[in-house]
């Protein structure tokens, strides 16, 4: 199945099989599409347009955060110290993230008001000629820290040549109970992802 001219999307391959699961909806301004492979809704291939644009300054968070494309921003596996010069900036990233943003770099507190995200990798890339925001990580119980589904996620200014942006997300995410397919189908998620085709920028009262 192919996605064609779809928002900031020229084209896009899904993986082989998969279907849309259920048709779009959103609640407010914000829509969702939501793929998934046959009789298998607790893996999901999403797209996600939040519908409002970020305020100022998180615009320019994200902006700034694009143009230091290709860059790694953080690895929690690696046992090297985080910068603060980089842990601002990830805080800094919190609206422009979304559910992610809520992090244990942004938010260090316990208990019920901990973090419900656990951020595993955070990557400035260009991808296919376009600069994005690529999150990896966890929902997690703010309090257990129990895991409750992975997240493989792509955040993309879709409105560059207005004043504020407004994200609109790509994103694989499986329940905890399915974390073998979540891994088995990313590669075929970034196989997929290498087949975008973007379409030409435009303004945001032209995409509506």
């Amino acid at each position: 199945m192919k996605i064609e001219n779809y928002r900031y999307i020229k084209s896009f391959q899904l993986p082989n099989g998969w279907r849309e699961e259920k048709p779009v909806t959103g609640i407010a301004t914000s829509i969702v599409r939501s793929f998934s492979p046959p009789g298998n809704t607790a893996v999901k291939l999403e797209f996600f347009y939040r519908g409002l644009p970020l305020d100022e300054k998180s615009s320019k968070s994200f902006r700034g955060a694009l143009k230091l494309a290709p860059r790694l921003m953080f690895d929690n596996s690696s046992t090297n110290k985080l910068e603060s010069s980089d842990a601002r900036l990830i805080c800094d990233l919190e609206g422009v993230l979304g559910n992610v943003g809520n992090n244990q770099i942004s938010n260090t507190e316990t208990g019920f008001s901990g973090p419900s995200f656990s951020l595993d990798r955070l990557d400035a890339l260009i991808w296919n000629n376009r600069p994005l925001l690529a999150a990896r990580g966890w929902f997690i119980d703010p309090e257990s820290a129990e895991r409750r589904s992975a997240f493989c996620g792509f955040f993309i200014d879709a409105n560059p040549n207005e004043k504020n942006c407004s994200v609109e997300e790509i994103y694989l995410e499986a329940e905890a109970e399915a974390e073998d397919l979540y891994l088995q189908y990313m590669p075929e998620l970034e196989k997929c992802l290498h087949s975008i085709e973007w379409s030409t920028v435009r303004s945001g009262s032209d995409r509506e």
